[in-house]
């Protein structure tokens, strides 16, 4: 994995996220990362969605083989993934590192 971000959904409209903000990731986002990467033999961006039930637990919605369409925030903080993306199809991921 070369990037990794949480992101909470604030408001939305018409179905979709109007504000978001970035959040401290919760552990289990790593491990649950790792799990669909690895079994579903992810390349490329992708991203996942999960809700806290009523008992707290985090509950998955969706997995998205895309780059997430609010990822422009992502791109405002610096990390373009779409450009990430290209190289990594390009054969040039070689030394793709983000921090």
């Amino acid at each position: 994995m070369i990037f990794s971000e949480a992101r909470s959904r604030e408001e939305y409209r018409d179905g979709m996220a109007t504000i978001t903000r970035t959040i401290k990731t919760p552990e289990f986002v790593y491990k649950w990362a790792n799990i669909f990467s690895d079994t579903l033999e992810i390349r490329g961006a992708w991203f996942f969605q999960y809700k806290l039930n009523s008992e707290s637990l985090p509950v998955l919605l969706e997995i998205g083989m895309r780059v997430a369409g609010a990822s422009g925030i992502t791109r405002l903080r610096g990390v373009n993934l779409s450009l990430l993306n290209m190289h990594l199809f390009c054969g040039e991921n070689n030394d793709l590192k983000v921090i």
